[in-house]
């Protein structure tokens, strides 16, 4: 016969929810009131280093570093490591305005940028001598943060900074022109140019504006761009819509030296500011912004209120030729900003912010626990989770690329107070955000006790980090599933991931004559819809019957059997308790309706 003494109790502690980021890393402006402009762009290279752009007037502050600004508006460049430790920040002035990043095969970074207002153009102490201003420059810089050379990329005059940058076939992709796109070598030369064979601007923007581009799985380049003009590319002829705030969006795909495969014109659209992203079977995916109406398969998307300032934006997937497949919206009030095809080919990550509580798809998110979202699309188009961050500081989502072993990279603005990150906190609020995340669920379950005898049982099962308790204090070797006991104590278990928050259930036993007959007691169905019924070996005990938080539902008296009744309540689990004159155990109910 095993005697024992243990104090009966329940407690149970859950954290809330909390989004799956691994890391954060934080910066921006020294003093924190100057003027600063958010993240432009990320990239990452072969050895998962990352590599960012910001702008500002004043010195960058970042992780202990000052880097002090250069006369005007500097472009600070971040370097982090895989695990987003700060390698070393450069700089590009005077009044560098930056504009997009590239990482070639051997890591070489390239940092594209408009020069505005100077003929001043510096990279940390060299001065360079430029005969224009208001002309994109393209840097080169090593893996070190070196330089290696620069060009001036915009031999036509002040077409605007159009932020087009690619690097595919060991070349560069980006726009010199009005309406030219050209391919240069690993020295800055050209090599090839596409201009239209046909360019009739509707108003009085006469050019194109060319915002993203990517390699296609065979090396073709599809560019996005968008531009308010009659545009014809050999046969392919681009009309466009003549509804008032409609600026069309433009989709080209050409082989690795700019002959044009395909063009296609998306009305009813404004702007071109958004990404696009291709899958690894060749869809696209394009991030609009709906001022009228979009139609894509069965799909229509329809803003109820077009005007220059209300739109609904969206995801747009084609196939490889550029003809839609489908196109999902978000609320009005949610905008989209960063898109990135994921990896494994199960469909689209795209990011941005909200401005007022909201859903998208089924799932809540809640203004005052962060204005930053991510969400996704299946590669059918259903939405498959969304969350929002960053709670406690104004914050956006701007970029997101794809990462290592299904992670991804988010940056993005980060203004005032302390941003969470799920269980994460980037106190140097003010500027930018980085952040590594999954969309793997990273909170560990709320773990229930339950005995058999002297051994505990932790449900359910867990493939994380398992630890158990007694008294508060950490049990040496005690991380598995279950837990043979032997002394008296309140005992808990917490489960948690590496990354994740910590969830704990903490439950303690009674028994005197513990376990004193060999005949088992017995609670069947369980679950149940609502009726268990109990059966006990012999004698009168007395029941109760509380939920998690430890309110009392049910009492009473059971002799031999009894039908204890929880039809009345919500689904769960409950806790039973049973207490003879030396004998008190507990067991675990499961309310479950059909």
């Amino acid at each position: 016969m095993k005697r024992m003494l243990l104090l009966l109790s329940l407690f149970v502690f859950a954290l809330t929810s909390a989004q799956n980021f691994e890391w954060v890393a934080a910066g921006g402006v020294y003093n924190g009131s100057a003027s600063y402009n958010m993240v432009r762009s990320v990239v990452r290279d072969s050895q998962g280093n990352m590599y960012h752009i910001t702008e500002s007037n004043q010195s960058a502050y970042c992780q202990g570093v000052i880097a002090e600004n250069i006369v005007g508006s500097t472009t600070f460049i971040h370097k982090f490591n895989a695990t987003g430790e700060l390698q070393w920040i450069r700089r590009i002035g005077t009044n560098f305005y930056a504009l997009n990043l590239a990482v070639d095969d051997q890591d070489n970074l390239y940092v594209l940028g408009n020069l505005y207002g100077t003929y001043d153009l510096r990279f940390e102490e060299q001065v360079f001598s430029v005969s224009a201003q208001y002309r994109n420059f393209l840097f080169k810089i090593n893996p070190e943060g070196e330089y290696q050379w620069h060009v001036m990329t915009d031999t036509s005059g002040s077409y605007g900074a159009c932020p087009l940058l690619v690097y595919a076939n060991d070349h560069i992709y980006t726009q010199t022109g009005y309406t030219t796109i050209s391919k240069l070598d690993m020295t800055g030369a050209v090599q090839a140019t596409l201009t239209p064979d046909v360019f009739a601007n509707y108003n009085a923007q006469d050019q194109i504006f060319f915002s993203d581009a990517e390699a296609m799985p065979n090396g073709d380049l599809v560019f996005h761009g968008c531009a308010y003009a009659a545009i014809t590319y050999g046969t392919f002829v681009l009309t466009p819509e003549t509804t008032s705030g409609n600026v069309p969006n433009i989709a080209l795909r050409t082989d690795a030296f700019l002959d044009v495969q395909w063009a296609k014109m998306f009305n009813g659209v404004n702007t071109s500011g958004k990404r696009m992203s291709v899958d690894p079977d060749g869809n696209i995916y394009f991030g609009l912004r709906v001022n009228t109406f979009f139609t894509a398969g069965s799909d229509t998307v329809v803003n109820p209120d077009p005007s220059s300032t209300n739109y609904i934006d969206a995801i747009l997937k084609t196939d490889g030729d550029g003809n839609p497949l489908w196109i999902k919206s978000v609320p009005t009030q949610a905008m989209i900003d960063g898109v990135v095809a994921d990896p494994d080919g199960s469909g689209v990550v795209f990011g941005g912010y909200i401005e007022m509580s909201l859903s998208i798809g089924d799932f809540p998110l809640i203004y005052n626990e962060g204005r930053a979202f991510i969400a996704k699309l299946s590669s059918d188009g259903e939405f498959t989770n969304a969350f929002n961050f960053a709670a406690g500081s104004f914050g956006t989502n701007n970029h997101i690329i794809s990462g290592a072993d299904g992670k991804f990279i988010a940056a993005g603005h980060l203004v005032g107070g302390t941003g969470e990150f799920g269980c994460l906190e980037a106190t140097d609020t003010f500027g930018f955000y980085l952040a590594q995340f999954t969309l793997d669920p990273i909170d560990a379950p709320t773990p229930v006790i339950s005995q058999n005898e002297s051994m505990l049982t932790a449900s359910p099962e867990f493939d994380g980090t398992i630890q158990w308790y007694l008294d508060d204090e950490l049990i040496e070797g005690a991380t598995s599933q279950t837990l043979e006991i032997s002394e008296a104590g309140s005992y808990s278990v917490a489960y948690s991931y590496e990354f994740g928050c910590e969830t704990q259930t903490s439950e303690t036993f009674l028994s005197t004559d513990a376990f004193q007959t060999n005949e088992p007691i017995r609670i069947y169905p369980n679950p149940s819809t609502g009726i268990f019924k109990l059966e006990i070996p012999s004698g009168i005990v007395a029941y109760t019957v509380s939920d998690l938080n430890g309110r009392r539902i049910l009492s009473g008296n059971v002799n031999a059997s009894e039908n204890i009744d929880l039809s009345g309540t919500e689904d769960g689990i409950y806790l039973l308790q049973l207490s003879s004159e030396n004998t008190s155990i507990s067991k675990k109910l499961i309310k479950q309706s059909r």
